[in-house]
């Protein structure tokens, strides 16, 4: 009885997943899980933002005093890859994760923000209120909300396996950043491709 109760309670990793078959503990214990993944470093949020700010502006620079087209599409290209990375920056920093002063983090967050022209307190409110509030619950969630059967059945040929691909995208996003095991820089990499990737089909689905 024991040794089930500490495999319960004890925290799971990648190496000691939690077992299917055991009960789920309570929120408060899997929230104890969490809290170490939430708590940002003032010193490393700083570093990547200004490594990713002064990416930003070189790659704006470039398409502006650059005179090779190439080179302009070039930069172009990789400075809206960095204003991806740049905006979840900001999204950890609305998240209150980034670091642990909440008033630098409102700072740091309309800061990352800027590159993608995206209003600080507005996004807070939608995102934090409205989405998380109600996550992808339709007529309620306006960031994304899966199809019911009838409208997926609907859809034409070409756009059902690019809608099934969207949605498993977007779970896989969702799921990211709560996973156990793995380091931060890892976490934001997968976190920056899955945005781009899901934005682009986005794109093409609508």
């Amino acid at each position: 009885m024991s040794n089930h109760l500490n495999s319960v309670l004890s925290e799971p990793s990648l190496a000691n997943p939690l077992a299917p078959n055991l009960p789920l503990p309570h929120r408060k214990v899997i929230r104890s899980w969490l809290i170490p993944m939430a708590q940002g470093e003032t010193a490393k949020a700083i570093m990547l933002l200004v490594i990713d700010a002064a990416l930003w502006l070189g790659c704006i620079a470039g398409t502006i005093f650059v005179e090779s087209l190439l080179l302009k599409i070039i930069f172009g290209l990789v400075a809206g890859f960095v204003t991806g990375r740049i905006f979840i920056l900001g999204h950890d920093a609305c998240h209150q994760s980034f670091t642990p002063h909440r008033e630098l983090n409102k700072l740091l967050g309309r800061i990352a923000f800027l590159p993608s022209l995206t209003p600080y307190s507005l996004w807070d409110v939608g995102h934090n209120v409205v989405h998380h509030g109600q996550t992808n619950l339709k007529g309620f969630d306006f960031v994304w909300a899966p199809l019911s059967k009838a409208e997926f059945d609907a859809l034409p040929a070409w756009r059902k396996p690019l809608s099934a691909f969207i949605a498993v995208v977007g779970v896989q996003f969702s799921t990211t950043s709560l996973k156990f095991g793995g380091d931060e820089s890892t976490s934001l990499m997968q976190k920056t491709n899955l945005v781009i990737v899901q934005s682009s089909l986005r794109i093409i689905y609508w």
